[in-house]
């Protein structure tokens, strides 16, 4: 698999390292990758069949080595999904640890109803006095179940996702002779539905069934060296069906929702910062499409877009200056006359966290991973949503 990306990863690879050399050849403490969102951008709409993007096989033991993961599939129509991956690289001299963990849930429900979970992680650190714990998004996975899988709830097909929701709570942290200990909660949610012709067929239709992958960095420290400041941020906007296929008129755009120039206010003093994604939230609601425009429905998705991208960081003031992309998008012209645009609803609440570092050699670098995957399928006999076919990684190493 991606044996044409070969080049491309190795010019990130090389990237990386070269961004891993530092003053004096000292090596660094400890470092990692912090996941800062992504965009996902088809040419027409669909349901999520897939849809993901998420660091995994995180290993701390030499530098730090992980794959950058992105997923997308459709329904039963073939597509091509650009994204970007939005990731910063930290590299510190101090006392300050990483760690990764993630976890497996079932969402599922009737459609239109939203389905919740609350699960409890936790993480064994080397013992810190006077300690600190921040829990920041790793990335997420989710895809729809497919026919045959153990347990499942209705036919395996995908759905126009509605809701979702990543939120983990405050840490608990706890020492031990030997020890800290960091365990958290996180409540999870989706709602899916589809009343569209693909979709509204067959006896068991009316249900949802996703398999979601939550990914989590536990960082921990003692208070002297690092600290964290959290600013909650909120988009929400609407928007109308396409007057016919081929125009662009009432089509809406991602540069205007982009929110320019956030600030989180920190500590002064401290030499470098990062900013993290602690959690989200992501809702829409129903609007007019259908093939008569006259179905009042929840919205196909062509667009998803949640990232952070830190712009500016003044240690003197403690002040961090970022830009936000909470952006939904249904349909973009021309839209092929196999499919429809419908008018909607989006709301957004993402909650950023601000990590300062007293380390005045820490090297902390933002990049992305820019790439597309391709759906290609035969809609008769269409691929299942967790196959290779909707994946890419690029492996990522600081040493």
């Amino acid at each position: 698999m991606l044996n044409h990306k070969f080049r491309n990863l190795v010019l990130l690879a090389t990237m990386l390292f070269v961004s891993a050399c530092h003053k004096d050849d000292v090596a660094p403490t400890s470092s990692a990758i912090i996941w800062q969102g992504f965009h996902h951008v088809w040419e027409y709409n669909h349901r999520v069949n897939r849809m993901g993007d998420w660091l995994t096989d995180v290993d701390y033991s030499n530098g730090y080595s992980a794959n950058a993961y992105h997923s997308a599939a459709s329904g039963i129509g073939p597509d091509k999904c650009d994204y970007i991956s939005y990731l910063t690289s930290v590299q510190t001299y101090q006392d300050i640890y990483f760690k990764s963990i993630g976890q497996e849930i079932i969402l599922s429900g009737e459609e239109e109803t939203i389905d919740s979970q609350l699960i409890t992680l936790q993480l064994d650190f080397p013992l810190v006095n006077d300690p600190q714990a921040i829990v920041l998004l790793n990335g997420f996975d989710m895809f729809a179940r497919p026919a045959g899988s153990e347990g499942l709830v209705g036919d395996g097909d995908a759905d126009k996702l509605f809701n979702f929701s990543i939120l983990p709570q405050s840490p608990l942290v706890t020492n031990t002779a030997d020890q800290t200990t960091v365990s958290f909660d996180v409540l999870v949610t989706l709602g899916g539905a589809c009343a569209s012709p693909e979709c509204s067929s067959g006896a068991s239709n009316d249900f949802f069934d996703y398999l979601v992958t939550t990914n989590f960095q536990v960082i921990l420290a003692s208070n002297s060296l690092i600290h964290s400041v959290s600013k909650t941020l909120v988009n929400a906007y609407e928007w109308q069906r396409p007057i016919n296929n081929n125009s662009h008129v009432g089509e809406i755009y991602p540069t205007d929702y982009i929110i320019r120039n956030s600030e989180v206010q920190g500590e002064a003093g401290y030499d470098n910062a990062f900013l993290g994604i602690k959690g989200f939230q992501f809702q829409t609601e129903k609007g007019f499409g259908g093939f008569n425009g006259q179905s009042f429905e929840y919205p196909h998705m062509q667009t998803f877009n949640l990232a952070v991208q830190p712009t500016q960081y003044n240690s003197n003031s403690g002040q961090l200056i970022f830009d936000t992309d909470l952006f939904f998008k249904n349909w973009a012209a021309p839209v092929p006359f196999f499919s429809f645009g419908a008018g909607g609803k989006s709301s957004f609440s993402l909650e950023v966290t601000a990590v300062q570092l007293s380390d005045e050699k820490a090297a902390v670098e933002s990049f992305q991973i820019k790439d597309d995957i391709i759906w290609f399928i035969n809609p008769l006999a269409p691929a299942e949503s967790n196959t290779d076919a909707s994946l890419n990684f690029h492996p990522l190493n600081l040493q």
